[in-house]
């Protein structure tokens, strides 16, 4: 980090920090908890247990996190996965909002032919969008919606989708019956018709009940025992292949993500048990690789003091929070 990435006019409560691969991570996770989270929260808190909603990410749960929450009377509770953009005030309301304001900040420099974005000047843009997106209207728009403040349920459970009802078979044949339905049928299960074989079914049912065995009903009854079997050995090797397969992607989510087999059912995860079985997920992940690089080739390529201040930006290597104090917003 250098002072020249961020504007003099910033507000002296924002928190920077960086990442060489542009995406937060669980040091970064580590950090905000501790220097954002637990000095904005402990004095409102006034000894009182402290909350905080997430979803699953690597970054929430890590060991270092939930020992701090725990020995600071910090409850973290987990959200259903996939479901943040329900049940989370700034998705619904807000980020939508600023990333529609951030692209108005961004667009005279590419209008005006700027190929990349200095650091200074994306993260002022960002300042300027965040300020107009994260209102107070938005803001509690945010929590209206997510039923959060009223309290009202309704407004996250009837976005769920609803589980289709089994809607019954009808009985009449949705085209006019042939004299011979059974013609239809083929002798292969590729080429078989799902309504050919519903209306070929309810004629062979039809002559049998009336006691009809002519030489069409033999020749299909035939026929359908052979499609029977044909088809119970095509669904044996494509269930031994799901099979199969269920069982590879289960055995690379045990060794890539054993965080979500620990925590999968678990709400509030900050008790000692839970704290004890993610260290032990954290002591089986294999450590990531550190690249070799050449003292030459570094030294060569680190760029001096006074040039990295006007740098290029890449839009992914800054990540950085905020905390911000919005306890006027809900006391309105």
């Amino acid at each position: 980090m250098q002072s020249a990435w961020i504007p003099d006019d910033l507000d002296k409560d924002w928190s920077f920090t960086c990442n060489t691969k542009g995406w937060t991570c669980n040091d970064i996770g580590e950090q905000w908890i501790q220097r954002c989270f637990d000095p904005a929260t402990s004095e409102k808190a006034n000894g009182s247990t402290r909350l905080i909603v997430c979803d699953g990410h690597d970054s929430h749960v890590t060991p270092k996190s939930i020992r701090f929450c725990i020995d600071n009377n910090i409850q973290v509770a987990l959200m259903p996965p996939h479901s943040s953009h329900i049940c989370q005030p700034l998705d619904i309301a807000c980020f939508g909002p600023l990333k529609k304001t951030m692209s108005d900040e961004i667009d005279p420099l590419i209008r005006h032919g700027v190929a990349r974005i200095m650091k200074f000047e994306w993260t002022g843009s960002y300042q300027r969008a965040r300020k107009s997106a994260l209102s107070v209207s938005n803001i509690k728009a945010g929590f209206r919606s997510a039923g959060l403040v009223p309290f009202n349920r309704q407004k996250v459970l009837t976005k769920i989708p609803q589980q289709p009802s089994p809607t019954t078979m009808d009985d009449t044949p949705s085209s006019p019956q042939m004299i011979d339905p059974f013609v239809n049928i083929p002798e292969t299960p590729p080429r078989l018709n799902s309504e050919h074989l519903r209306t070929a079914n309810r004629a062979l049912v039809t002559n049998l009940g009336s006691g009809t065995l002519n030489t069409p009903t033999k020749n299909y009854i035939t026929k359908l025992t052979s499609l029977s079997e044909q088809l119970r050995a095509h669904n044996i090797v494509a269930e031994r292949n799901y099979t199969e397969a269920l069982k590879i992607i289960h055995e690379r989510k045990e060794r890539t993500s054993g965080k979500r087999h620990v925590l999968k059912g678990h709400v509030v995860i900050t008790t000692e048990e839970m704290l004890k079985k993610l260290e032990d997920t954290q002591k089986v992940a294999p450590e990531p690789k550190k690249k070799r690089v050449d003292k030459k080739t570094k030294k060569a390529s680190e760029p001096s003091t006074s040039k990295s201040a006007n740098a290029p930006i890449s839009l992914d290597q800054i990540v950085f929070y905020s905390v911000e104090n919005t306890e006027h917003i809900m006391s309105k």
